[in-house]
């Protein structure tokens, strides 16, 4: 007998064991049946997402067709996006960021605006908090994202004066995911940053980033966008746009969406990471026409309360201002100019502002410089009058004031000159003002030739102080 056959009688019967090579290969083709079952299941996959990026290569349908598309208002496509930490935090609803995104698509020009979370309103019939609780509070009333997204649009509708057509409601969680995947942020750090405070899971630590051009991880560009101790929530917002805009230029050096690979991480994150109106087409969509906008026609703003510090510090954008925190329960709240506790809705200001930023973003891109003259000699009236106008973010600079003794006029006029009269900086100053206009062949008193608007402060300084402060 064979010695691999063994031979036992049982009860007159002879049992022959099987031989040990049979099982052998039957669990070995078994391996091999299920290893042919996971390739072509993963083939199929494959072949689905090249599909996918079959139709998202095709940039002519979805970049230049596909935004077409999508609801506009004024030729405008305005999306509300709001930041959240929905697992990680102890109030993983409220909206750490709130930024109103406004893309122009015949002028390929995008407007991010930033709303701070400590700005004071009113919402609901009677209550009054801090714009980063509506969603939180409406979300618990209704338990539905796209309602209290909706209430929380109404809000910024108000705030801004712009009618919004969709919202992005991310978690952080993404922007950490999407950056591990690209593997480093390329960012220039405007300004060396100092946090001593920065919130770890127990207690605090120290984040340090000097000033220069950086290559960030996810771990240290989300610290960056988040810090707040050593800076403001407004220096916080310019840094979030910033990384925004960073993340755009990465994404365009990797072509992004035309990788399968990519593009299954991308379609990944959607349905984990986005609560949002927009179908992923149309994100997609969204992301690709970015992709062809040139750096300098993305454009930051956002509202602050620096002039609260005194007018040395003022910057662009200071319509908020700081209330005496007994009033508010002895919360760090920000109201507009001109709000109180009894009309906390006083808008008026940013309106005049939003109007500029999303109607005529162009002012921002050509910065075509203004001279200001004081012909009353008033002390610091042309300083004052410059500042006035620097908050609307005209390309006011300090050293483009003087004074002259000339007095040729009783009014206040704009000399322009090599500019035509439908110049977006020369438009929008017509808003605040009506001035009397004169042509010149060059510029009468700037020594600079490149010089196109100077305006002279006349007798009627005090109308146009009040008009540009109120």
């Amino acid at each position: 007998m064979n010695k691999q056959n063994i031979e036992i009688k049982q009860n007159n019967k002879i049992v022959i064991k099987p031989k040990k090579k049979k099982l052998k290969w039957f669990f070995l083709g078994l391996f091999w049946v299920l290893l042919i079952i996971f390739i072509f299941i993963s083939v199929l996959k494959s072949l689905w997402f090249l599909n996918v990026t079959e139709i998202v290569q095709n940039v002519s349908w979805i970049s230049a067709e596909k935004i077409k598309n999508l609801k506009k208002k004024n030729g405008r496509i305005n999306i509300l996006v709001v930041w959240r930490w929905w697992a990680r935090n102890d109030a993983p609803n409220l909206t750490d960021s709130i930024i109103l995104v406004s893309i122009i698509p015949d002028k390929k020009i995008v407007t991010m605006f930033s709303i701070p979370r400590d700005l004071y309103v009113k919402y609901g019939k009677y209550g009054k908090w801090k714009i980063n609780e509506i969603y939180s509070y409406w979300l618990g009333k209704y338990w539905e994202t796209d309602k209290a997204m909706s209430i929380l649009e109404k809000k910024v509708e108000e705030i801004t004066w712009e009618k919004i057509n969709y919202y992005v409601n991310l978690d952080f969680d993404w922007f950490v995911n999407i950056i591990d995947n690209l593997w480093w942020l390329n960012v220039q750090v405007p300004e060396t940053i100092v946090d001593r405070e920065y919130p770890r899971w127990i207690g605090y630590t120290t984040f340090i980033l000097r000033k220069w051009k950086r290559l960030l991880d996810w771990e240290t560009a989300l610290k960056y966008a988040r810090s707040r101790h050593s800076t403001s929530d407004f220096d916080r917002s310019k840094r979030q746009q910033l990384i925004i805009k960073s993340l755009k230029e990465k994404i365009n050096e990797l072509w992004f969406f035309e990788s399968a690979t990519t593009i299954k991480d991308f379609y990944s994150s959607y349905k984990k990471y986005f609560k949002t109106n927009l179908t992923f087409k149309e994100v997609a969509s969204i992301w690709l026409y970015l992709k062809d906008i040139p750096k300098e026609n993305i454009l930051s703003f956002n509202l602050n309360n620096t002039c609260s510090f005194g007018v040395a510090r003022c910057k662009m954008g200071w319509f908020l201002y700081v209330p005496e925190r007994a009033l508010f329960w002895w919360l760090s709240v920000l109201l507009p100019v001109w709000a109180d506790i009894t009309n906390v809705s006083n808008y008026d200001l940013i309106w005049k502002f939003t109007n500029i930023v999303f109607n005529h973003p162009e002012i921002y891109i050509n910065k075509t410089k203004i001279w200001i003259y004081n012909s009353v000699w008033v002390p610091g009236l042309a300083t004052r009058f410059a500042w006035n106008l620097k908050k609307y973010w005209f390309s006011v600079d300090l050293k483009n004031i003087w004074n002259v003794r000339e007095k040729k006029y009783d009014e206040t006029v704009i000399n322009y000159n090599n500019i035509k009269t439908f110049n977006k900086t020369f438009i929008v100053l017509w808003y605040f003002v009506y001035w009397n206009v004169k042509k010149t062949d060059f510029p009468l008193y700037s020594k600079n030739n490149e010089t196109k608007i100077e305006i002279i402060i006349w007798k009627d300084y005090k109308n146009l102080i009040e008009n540009l402060e109120k």
